[in-house]
């Protein structure tokens, strides 16, 4: 498929904001890039309301988060930016996997709850598979949202003048090429709002 270029009014671009985020308060701070993005996510049935969850508690205005707290890049051509995570169903069996360290073979917590269900259901196979079923999916998951240590994707912005400015939407795999990430904001939010890249170098 081409990719086509479209222009967009002053007007219609408010439009397309206040669209995008059901006409939150802070519409005016959310980029046209990303608010075309959060209209896809929406139409498309993706992430779009964990995205506008997180949005909403950044501004003081929505229930609490589970997710990991918000966070600047550490980076020096990222230090102007934060990121904070938005997690959905899609995100459930990494964070599971976090939880029990799956991905690095396991680890004590693991190791705890298997001898836990081992000694209470050890003589009963069928109650036994249960429990650990439980205990390791919903039981993981749990843990982690408890401890607000959820993970997933990125929402990417910065701070100006006391207000947060919503750039795009990153992943982890992105935050290891700070080059690559600051052409792409540049690329999509620097035209709109310039004053967010002045103090960034490269």
């Amino acid at each position: 498929m081409e990719m086509q270029r479209i222009s967009l009014g002053p007007d219609e671009r408010r439009s397309l904001k206040v669209e995008a985020v059901g006409g939150r308060v802070y519409a005016d701070r959310v980029s046209t890039s990303l608010a075309i993005l959060l209209v896809a996510l929406r139409e498309g049935r993706g992430d779009y309301f964990p995205v506008l969850d997180e949005m909403d508690f950044l501004e003081g205005i929505g229930k609490s988060s589970m997710t990991k707290e918000p966070k600047p890049f550490r980076h020096p051509l990222l230090q102007r930016f934060w990121h904070k995570h938005y997690s959905s169903a899609r995100h459930i069996p990494r964070n599971i996997c976090l939880r029990w360290g799956l991905n690095r073979g396991g680890n004590q917590a693991l190791d705890q709850a298997l001898a836990a269900i081992a000694k209470e259901h050890g003589e009963d196979p069928v109650m036994w598979t249960r429990v650990l079923a439980h205990r390791l999916t919903v039981g993981g998951y749990e843990d982690r949202a408890w401890r607000r240590r959820l993970t997933g994707e990125w929402i990417l912005y910065a701070v100006h003048k006391e207000r947060n400015h919503y750039l795009t939407l990153g992943t982890h795999e992105e935050g290891r090429d700070p080059e690559a990430l600051l052409a792409r904001l540049r690329q999509q939010c620097a035209a709109e709002w310039p004053f967010l890249f002045e103090e960034c170098a490269g």
